[in-house]
């Protein structure tokens, strides 16, 4: 692992994909810390400071669109990417409002979601929401 490597606070119920995801993100030169529980990112987000936070919506605990409210609420401004399978226009609302970077739909491609990663990262705007 390189010591520049941006870290990526991942948070989703689904072990399965949770896993997945770590395992190519950690090969795209990602440091990853990952949790299946919505209260527990918060914490994480301020232990860590990631560059970026990919949330599930639908989470055991707290839900990911109330989890970007709070680290918004708190004055976090690392992105957050809602990764979800809750594709309606008022999902992607709530998330947008609770101050959610972008909005990525499951089942996703994974050289989509890496794009978006790496522009969310980079800082760039115009994202998919």
């Amino acid at each position: 692992m390189r010591a520049d490597a941006a870290t990526i606070l991942l948070a989703d119920d689904d072990e399965d994909l949770l896993g997945g995801l770590k395992i190519s993100l950690t090969r795209e030169g990602y440091q990853v810390v990952t949790t299946g529980h919505g209260t527990k990112v918060v914490t994480l987000a301020a232990r860590f400071k990631p560059e970026l936070i990919i949330l599930d919506v639908i989470m055991p605990g707290m839900g990911g669109i109330e989890v970007c409210r709070e680290i918004r609420l708190r004055g976090g401004r690392t992105p957050v990417l809602m990764l979800t399978a809750k594709s309606e226009r008022e999902d992607r609302e709530a998330a947008a409002a609770a101050g959610a970077s972008a909005y990525v739909t499951k089942p996703f491609k994974l050289s989509d979601l890496l794009g978006t990663i790496r522009q969310l990262i980079a800082g760039s705007s115009g994202l998919n929401f």
